[in-house]
């Protein structure tokens, strides 16, 4: 764009594929989606469901404000429902306009997982960019900064922390991928664990498609794997396992739906049963709405009129 103070000035870039000194880009899509067909170590986390649109706002060196938000609105205005942010800084002259960005995403209940950075420093103390917050200083509720954990389970020596602006932590060190040529290599920094909890959002998106992205965030949060040096919101480090089996085994009324249809239940419903039952090996949670009852596919979150007899008939086998 000519002008960097107008973020309606959208229109702009090129869809070039670029591959000397662009190395970063694949490594991080590799984590997410990568595919590899003679080594799975180096198989990215989500390949089946990832459906990864890589927008590149930075040939080299320091990004543009105006080039990142826009990045975020062309990804959200193409469909996507979780963006990875592996980058950030410390000085930032458009600050507003990338998060107004990030706001337009919430608004469209898109996730954003951002990189906290590789300096060391508690960001409770300094200010990295994007900040994800209002004018207030809140997070809007689609935001989720990632710091790195070592393969100890520790805190990553290089890695950002803050027990106010970091909200978890993910395996940011001997962290395997794809790089451009068929070429594999380890490497490490916040701007891997970013993708992991990209690539462990996108699955929750694709088996829990009723999640908010609100509660996404929160649940990662909760379901963190305590640490003893976790300097962060949650005190922890992403554990997919712990999330997955709260999405199933825990009280229901933690969705906090609003409506229930027979194709959907989203956020104010009510639970009956505490945790699944089971009908044909599927895992089925009792709803009541609107003085009817329905049991939800605890996968799916597809509802169809209570049929207590195939439950019950279930329990005698």
């Amino acid at each position: 764009g000519d002008n960097m103070d107008d973020a309606d000035d959208r229109y702009y870039g090129n869809a070039t594929l670029t591959v000397e000194g662009c190395a970063p880009g694949p490594f991080v899509a590799g984590i997410i989606g990568g595919q590899t067909a003679d080594d799975d170590r180096y198989s990215g986390i989500a390949p089946d469901v990832a459906q990864l649109m890589i927008v590149r706002a930075s040939p080299d060196g320091d990004e543009y404000d105006k080039d990142i938000a826009t990045s975020i609105r062309y990804a959200v205005d193409n469909g996507a429902r979780v963006i990875n942010i592996s980058l950030g800084k410390y000085y930032s002259p458009q600050a507003r306009m990338v998060n107004d960005a990030i706001r337009y995403a919430q608004s469209h209940d898109v996730l954003v997982v951002h990189a906290a950075g590789n300096n060391s420093y508690n960001l409770d103390s300094l200010t990295v960019y994007p900040s994800g917050a209002d004018s207030r200083g809140e997070f809007y509720d689609n935001f989720l900064r990632v710091g790195a954990s070592d393969e100890q389970g520790h805190v990553a020596k290089i890695s950002n922390h803050g027990s106010r602006q970091v909200h978890l932590f993910a395996p940011g060190t001997f962290i395997a991928s794809v790089m451009p040529g068929n070429k594999y290599t380890l490497s490490q920094g916040t701007s891997l664990s970013a993708p992991v909890v990209s690539a462990i959002a996108a699955l929750l998106r694709s088996y829990f498609p009723y999640l908010k992205a609100p509660q996404i965030r929160q649940l990662l949060m909760d379901t963190a794997r305590p640490m003893a040096d976790g300097k962060s919101i949650s005190g922890g480090t992403v554990d997919m396992l712990a999330a997955v089996r709260r999405l199933l085994d825990a009280p229901v009324n933690w969705y906090r739906a609003e409506a229930v249809t027979d194709k959907y239940v989203g956020p104010a419903v009510y639970a009956l049963s505490p945790s699944p039952s089971f009908v044909d090996d599927t895992p089925f949670i009792t709803y009541k709405f609107g003085g009817k009852k329905y049991m939800v596919d605890a996968r799916t979150g597809k509802a169809s009129p209570l049929d207590q007899s195939k439950i019950d008939d279930y329990k005698r086998r």
